[in-house]
């Protein structure tokens, strides 16, 4: 059912926290830049294109939790335009391990997460999830 073993292990962390979701279950809309693009009907060169991306796990809040192994440059440029078309969603990124960006590079992902001011968690669920949880489960509860 899923496409990768990090991706089946944040859904059992979602299943034992009782934490409701739906997996690759909607499309997000996002424009990306053209490469030396040239706009044909004023030749401009700021030339995007319409994309479309498939979220791994959205929970029923509209969380957005997408789960990457390798976080690669041309990645990394698209969760930037993600974001940037979809500002009203959270997106938390779900790392496999906190790897150097790069063998040259002493940047790890989440120093680049924090630096593009994207939430991350390292193969565990970000606290304020749990957190949440609980509280809905102290509400029903009658406390």
């Amino acid at each position: 059912m899923f496409r990768s073993k990090l991706e089946e292990f944040c859904a059992k962390l979602l299943d034992e926290k009782g934490i409701e979701y739906k997996y690759e279950s909607e499309k997000l809309q996002f424009a990306s830049p053209v490469r030396g693009g040239c706009c044909v009907s004023c030749g401009g060169k700021d030339v995007v294109k319409q994309r479309t991306y498939t979220p791994d796990f959205t929970l029923a809040d509209r969380t957005i939790i997408e789960v990457k192994g390798r976080l690669t440059s041309s990645e990394r440029t698209k969760f930037r335009a993600i974001r940037s078309c979809n500002e009203h969603r959270r997106i938390i990124l779900f790392f496999g391990a906190d790897n150097k960006l790069s063998r040259d590079s002493d940047t790890r992902y989440s120093d680049w997460a924090k630096a593009q001011g994207f939430e991350y968690t390292i193969k565990e669920l970000p606290p304020h999830l749990l957190q949440r949880k609980k509280r809905r489960a102290n509400r029903n509860r009658g406390s």
